[in-house]
């Protein structure tokens, strides 16, 4: 590292420290430098390295440390969106990867933080609704649809805490999105269907039972009994002309 600041000498014996796995002497070393650098790149080092160590709060200072000596700098948001994840705060640690990707949209580390951020509000919404807590796990489920828009179990799973939840015409939507990413799979066609026939769109329950009944044939006896239990306001006497009909939609 060249330059004339004093800082960056230090600065090169604490990442040649980091990488000898002496992490006490990079820790001294990273610190010295953040204190009198204006450059962030010692104060987002130190924050990394303090996150790997367990010291979040410290760890949060430092990031936030970094992040305001430049504010345009991508990679400091990024280490701040790290060591919030880290520290347990993925609302905020969401909003700092959100800055970083909005100052540089290829931010790979960025975009793997805001996938973790999704990860882990997927699995919290999958622990609410499996304790029965529809409204909480759709809040969790959705934020982690928004942030990987592209992956259908995502909005399948918001859809069905929805549908739990009574909020069938939001419930659609998600199962809507979901067949769009993925059109093979039955078992969201079949909600799609159900949520439809609650909402008294016979004609597109219809349709949504058509494509699980031609995706999983064994499926038929489930779709009469959802008809029937409905009580859609259309009766077939056989279950043939159940078949016919959703044959052919």
């Amino acid at each position: 590292m060249t330059g004339g600041h004093p800082w960056q000498a230090v600065l090169a014996q604490a990442v040649a420290a980091h990488r000898a796995g002496d992490t006490e002497t990079a820790r001294r070393f990273y610190r010295q430098a953040a204190e009198t650098a204006a450059d962030p790149t010692p104060a987002r080092l130190l924050a990394l390295l303090l996150s790997e160590d367990g010291q979040s709060k410290a760890a949060v200072t430092w990031a936030r440390r970094a992040v305001s000596l430049d504010p345009a700098a991508a990679l400091s948001h990024a280490a701040l969106g790290r060591v919030l994840f880290q520290a347990g705060q993925p609302e905020e640690a969401e909003r700092a990867f959100g800055d970083a990707v909005l100052l540089d949209p290829g931010a790979s580390a960025a975009q793997q933080g805001l996938a973790a951020v999704a990860g882990l509000q997927h699995r919290r919404g999958l622990a609410l609704f499996h304790a029965r807590q529809w409204h909480e796990a759709a809040t969790a489920l959705a934020t982690a649809a928004r942030l990987l828009p592209r992956n259908p179990d995502f909005w399948h799973d918001l859809g069905t805490a929805l549908h739990e939840g009574g909020c069938l015409a939001e419930a659609s939507d998600a199962y809507t999105k979901a067949t769009a990413l993925a059109p093979d799979r039955a078992e969201t066609w079949h909600n799609l269907g159900s949520v439809r026939q609650g909402l008294r769109d016979m004609d597109g329950a219809l349709a949504a039972y058509a494509r699980a009944f031609a995706l999983q044939p064994e499926s038929f006896q489930r779709i009469a009994q959802e008809l029937a239990a409905g009580n859609p306001g259309r009766v077939w006497l056989r279950a043939g002309d159940l078949r016919r009909t959703l044959a052919g939609q």
